[in-house]
């Protein structure tokens, strides 16, 4: 049987402000919230599974797209862009159907959680910093999760006198460190090749439109560019590099220097092989030095053969031929597994170093 509160409140999660995602939540009656929110696949929100990322429209004219995500039931939160129309039209909506708004009040308990000395951000200011920096939704709804589930666990690790549980409990969410990180800081993936393969053309079918410059003679692509796009919901920067070969140019060897570099950083390596030509011994050597890498064949419609009899992944920039199976190769080589809901985890470099300190204590 579901109750619902007494009183139904709305509250703006995120800061006012510039950022690419607002986060609203509203709870009490969560029902109120149909007389606004057309879900696309028009049940109502006490229909909705609890946790589960729906999409569609906020009202009946200049309709806004957002999510909710009923979070249990009495609660939703309401993901939409971080523009001010599209907060004040929402919060507006709610006010007046009845729903009171609900102000941010610092309470002594928020204002020392999470704070090493003094003048130091507290977790809730650095969740809602870090709610201001995400790109998507799916990453908004991680950050708002972790908002009360890390403080939460951080604070019952330092209260427990156990030191086995303590850093077991440490080491638990440090594993899960990097995802975490990423849910702000983009993966990065870093195609690579020689000149001439493709990258620009691919890197445009991936993101979806034309952001490389394509042009069919080497040495086009001088410096790095960066993409930002979402596969599977989750952020990922792509940066198409210029082409790898030997070159007198000044101009083109800097841009290749700054593809090395690039490389080096890369969270994946794809590398783009022509299939016209086959897989270079550079390209196997790059492969086998980057723990992380996918060889991709490009220009399939080109050739004949049939190259993906042997498991490699093939694909057409032009045709866009094995385009989305390439696009979900990515994303379950970056991240093959999520964290467990009920688990807590950092997600700033702040909060990595505070676990990584408790655990260097327990062997001092």
């Amino acid at each position: 049987m579901n109750i619902t509160l007494k009183r139904t409140t709305v509250e703006l999660l995120t800061p006012r402000g510039r950022g690419a995602v607002a986060s609203i939540r509203v709870c009490g009656d969560v029902g109120r919230i149909d007389k606004f929110f057309s879900a696309a696949n028009r049940k109502s929100m006490q229909q909705q599974p609890i946790d589960a990322i729906r999409y569609g429209l906020w009202g009946d004219t200049n309709c806004e797209d957002l999510v909710c995500v009923r979070t249990d039931d009495s609660t939703v939160e309401i993901h939409c862009h971080g523009g001010a129309a599209a907060i004040e039209r929402i919060m507006k909506d709610l006010i007046s159907s009845g729903v009171e708004q609900k102000l941010r009040e610092r309470t002594g308990e928020e204002n020392s959680a999470g704070r090493l000395e003094s003048g130091e951000i507290t977790f809730a200011e650095e969740f809602q910093l870090c709610l201001q920096q995400v790109t998507t939704l799916k990453a908004a709804h991680e950050i708002l999760r972790q908002s009360s589930l890390f403080p939460n666990s951080f604070e019952e690790i330092q209260a427990t006198d156990d030191p086995q549980l303590r850093r077991t409990s440490v080491e638990a969410m440090l594993r899960w460190a990097e995802f975490g990180q990423h849910l702000i800081q983009p993966w990065k993936v870093v195609l690579c090749g020689p000149p001439n393969v493709g990258k620009s053309s691919l890197i445009n079918s991936l993101v979806g439109f034309s952001r490389s410059v394509v042009f069919d003679q080497p040495g086009t692509t001088r410096d790095v560019v960066t993409v930002q796009t979402a596969l599977k919901g989750w952020p990922i920067e792509f940066s198409d590099t210029a082409g790898l070969r030997q070159t007198d140019e000044e101009i083109e060897s800097a841009g290749i220097a700054k593809a090395r570099a690039t490389i080096d950083a890369a969270d994946l390596l794809l590398i783009i092989v022509d299939a016209q030509s086959g897989v270079l011994d550079f390209e196997k050597e790059l492969a086998a030095k980057n723990q992380r890498s996918l060889i991709a064949f490009n220009k399939i419609d080109l050739v004949n053969d049939d190259f993906s009899r042997a498991g490699n992944i093939c694909v057409s920039a032009t045709t866009e031929q094995g385009i989305e199976e390439l696009a979900m190769k990515i994303v379950s080589l970056l991240i093959p597994a999520s964290p467990p809901k009920t688990q807590a985890y950092p997600v700033t470099p702040r909060q990595v170093s505070m676990l990584q300190n408790m655990l260097k204590e327990e062997t001092q």
